[in-house]
């Protein structure tokens, strides 16, 4: 359904104009997981019954309906989101954190968009674990991923509350 990224060569001057001084102050972004709509129909499926081929087929079908279906209220939405994400007009400073074997927050669907921004001037940092499941990278790898957030937080210039980091519980 949604073979390739459209990219937009512009932004609305509405956009620019009612959200560029908000984008402007941000000094930092953590993407962890991050899922696109480009590959929401093959990874959700496959997290939800990872051993279940037939329910896998049922769900992604029914995704599928559903996206055709509620095309104008939602999916046009979705599919816009994934443009903004892709062209991302905040230019601060990014941290990919993901897994070869996510299914949701798909390794080469966040490798389009790290290469996208990195081609368009934005300073990114990008970490895959070969196994780790969607969203629970910090609890599979915590001391790496505490590790790697600090170091990008300490590369911006955010000063981090390390007593507050060190006690964080899962």
């Amino acid at each position: 359904m949604f073979s390739r990224y459209h990219r937009i060569k512009y932004l609305p001057i509405f956009f620019l104009v009612s959200y560029q001084p908000v984008l402007d102050r941000v000094v930092s972004q953590i993407w962890d997981s991050a899922a696109d709509i480009s590959e929401i129909t093959i990874g959700v499926p496959a997290a939800v019954f990872p051993k279940n081929k037939i329910m896998q087929n049922t769900l992604k079908a029914y995704m599928e309906y559903h996206l055709k279906t509620f095309h104008e209220a939602a999916t046009v939405h979705y599919m816009r989101s994934s443009q903004m994400f892709h062209l991302n007009p905040c230019r601060a400073p990014a941290l990919f954190l993901l897994s070869k074997s996510d299914p949701v927050g798909a390794e080469a669907s966040n490798r389009r968009v790290y290469d996208s921004w990195v081609a368009n001037g934005i300073k990114c940092t990008w970490k895959c674990w070969d196994r780790s499941p969607h969203v629970q990278h910090m609890i599979k790898h915590r001391e790496e991923y505490l590790d790697i957030v600090n170091r990008h937080l300490d590369a911006v210039g955010l000063n981090r509350d390390t007593q507050y980091i060190q006690e964080v519980r899962i």
